[in-house]
């Protein structure tokens, strides 16, 4: 089965270098971001079409992934949806440099949770319990392509635990728009046997 993974496009968050994890902001304006789109559309003319389109609920990934794959049902994964930054929410590096819960955040690596919001490991088992979650569905509907659309965290957390490299979280930070091809074997899958995505490549 061939697996894409793709960040959704730039919001005014993004722009402004902020923390958006809650926040469900829209995208900007597509003019503003017609290079990317088209690089990515040329791109993804060479691959396989998908069948099953997966996307996080928040309005910046639905946005990408009607941009980019108009004509096929999409399907939403909550468990997908990018980390909660809870007093790091929707503001950026600037805004938060008097805060001493963050300074402390900075020089953890981004290990602590982060404050009133959620902790590494809380994010990353949600995502890759969801990802499993809609791979194993794909298996039993006989998929052969997935496309998912989702954040730039969420990413990270699946291929941090699931590429057959060994790397660590942020290996696989992608910028707004981009996105990784992949492939697994769907009868490891299924029997349990190794549960790993080879061939990671950019898109």
């Amino acid at each position: 089965m061939e697996i894409y993974l793709i960040r959704h496009l730039k919001t005014k968050g993004n722009v402004e270098h902020r923390y958006i994890g809650t926040t469900n902001e829209s995208l900007i304006k597509k003019e503003a971001q017609l290079v990317i789109i088209e690089q990515m559309q040329n791109k993804l003319k060479k691959c396989q079409l998908p069948d099953m389109l997966i996307s996080s609920p928040l309005k910046r990934c639905v946005e990408t992934a009607k941009i980019y794959f108009s004509d096929i049902t999409l399907q939403l994964q909550p468990k997908l949806k990018e980390s909660d930054f809870g007093l790091f929410e929707n503001k950026n590096h600037e805004e938060l440099q008097a805060f001493p819960e963050y300074q402390a955040w900075l020089k953890s690596n981004g290990t602590l949770p982060f404050p009133k919001g959620e902790s590494r490991e809380s994010f990353l088992k949600r995502c890759r319990d969801g990802f499993e979650e809609s791979i194993f569905q794909a298996i039993e509907q006989h998929k052969k392509c997935v496309c998912f659309v989702i954040h730039g965290g969420s990413i990270m957390a699946v291929l941090s635990q699931f590429s057959e490299q060994d790397s660590e979280f942020y290996d696989w930070l992608l910028k707004n728009g981009e996105g990784y091809q992949m492939y697994l074997d769907e009868k490891e899958w299924k029997e349990g046997r190794k549960k790993v995505l080879r061939g990671i490549k950019k898109l």
